[in-house]
């Protein structure tokens, strides 16, 4: 199994120089082959070109311009690779058309071999002995990649092989399986009752943050007092990142290392970059933190052997009475508590959520209708005059639905 951990690099100022030459080198390389596959594609009757292409004109280009021979050979073919992957992620809909790398941004490149990390120092193709801080002795390096932060830190983050195989995982099992409704008030709502509260990083640190910028706007533009300032609003908005990143990275791990007795973790697929264009809640949801979240649980749960479960996007996960499975339609989002008509059962509108999440989950897993709940309790709808014996199904809404219809309890 292969993983990745970062370590803290501290360059002096002559190895410094040299990183920087390798970054921008890096850098012209991703954008001259994205502009030269641009071109192409608008010039020559949309002709579409690959990484194969690129490096066989890259010689060209040092040719042309030799300082971009300071850099690695082959942290420059890694980058053409990554842009590769960029587009191909781009047809596959995986992802957004490829931008430009900016200067500005943070900068970073790989390093796929005829590197050696240990003893405290870091040595790669054109810099040697890069003093490096190593929290973990690990081995089977396979690659590693050194970046930049816009706070000016340097970190190496380095690909490794475990040695340890994928582990296999259980079978979910619906007794020993958790659902999770999260939400703003709350970052997270367990099945089990558990409410774990949001940190609001970022509203905390507006305050701060805006003090600051207007320190930035008032400074005279290209001028030290405001290369300072600007370095201490990105210190404050890195904090900001840590302090989050931190939080979930605790959280993930309670719920798929510490969690014993469960093996499946029930969540709700979220349109996380449909809810953040509502201007009233993105600056909300973007500090929640919800897309990092669901990668991390993601990836954790594949190492520590727990199953992960989604239910439809639209499922009326607050609606439905998660004792007998009555819908109740009247429900509004002010409502945080209410009372179902036919079992008197009350509930918490978040923890009835989260049951729900586990019903439909596992639904979805053995069934592909997931529209019908379950069978209502007879008996309980019976006592209050609702139906009679049988509960009622919904129909295939056109012939198309009809080959694929099963009933209750089929």
């Amino acid at each position: 199994m292969l993983k990745g951990i970062k370590f803290r690099l501290y360059p002096n100022q002559e190895q410094k120089e040299l990183l920087e030459k390798q970054f921008g080198c890096s850098r012209f390389v991703y954008n001259w082959a994205l502009d030269y596959s641009r071109w192409q594609y608008t010039q020559n009757n949309k002709t579409k070109t690959n990484r194969y292409d690129w490096s066989a004109l890259l010689p060209t280009i040092k040719a042309y311009l030799p300082w971009i021979k300071d850099a690695n050979s082959q942290s420059l073919q890694q980058e053409l690779m990554h842009l590769q992957d960029a587009f191909t992620r781009f047809f596959k809909k995986l992802g957004e058309y490829p931008n430009f790398k900016s200067k500005y941004d943070k900068q970073s490149f790989t390093v796929p071999q005829h590197f050696v990390i240990g003893s405290g120092l870091l040595t790669i193709p054109k810099i040697k002995g890069i003093p490096v801080i190593i929290t973990k002795d690990i081995k089977n390096h396979r690659s590693l990649t050194i970046s930049k932060t816009k706070t000016g830190k340097y970190f190496v983050s380095v690909l490794y092989e475990t040695g340890i195989d994928i582990p296999v995982k259980p079978i979910p099992e619906k007794n020993k399986a958790i659902g999770i409704d999260l939400g703003l008030k709350h970052f997270a709502i367990i099945s089990t009752g558990e409410k774990k509260d949001n940190p609001k990083f970022y509203q905390k640190a507006q305050k701060q943050l805006r003090r600051l910028q207007k320190s930035l706007s008032r400074k005279k533009k290209d001028s030290s007092n405001r290369a300072k300032a600007k370095q201490r609003v990105a210190l404050r908005h890195e904090r900001t990142a840590n302090q989050r990143s931190d939080f979930l990275h605790q959280f993930t791990y309670e719920l798929t290392c510490k969690n014993q007795g469960v093996n499946t973790i029930c969540v709700e697929n979220l349109n996380v970059k449909g809810m953040i264009q509502n201007h009233n809640l993105s600056k909300s949801i973007a500090d929640v933190g919800w897309g990092e979240f669901f990668r991390q649980l993601q990836y954790k749960c594949g190492w520590y052997t727990m199953n992960l479960l989604e239910c439809g996007r639209f499922d009326a996960t607050s609606q439905i009475c998660s004792n007998c499975g009555w819908k109740n339609t009247n429900l509004k989002l002010s409502d945080r508590f209410w009372e179902c008509d036919v079992c008197n059962c009350k509930h918490d509108r978040d923890i009835n959520a989260a049951k729900n999440i586990v019903d439909f989950a596992f639904k979805k897993l053995y069934r592909e209708d997931t529209r019908d709940f379950k069978p209502l309790d007879t008996e309980a709808l019976a006592r209050v005059n609702i139906i009679a014996s049988e509960p009622t199904v919904e129909k295939p809404r056109n012939r198309k639905e009809l080959g694929s219809f099963k009933p209750l309890g089929a």
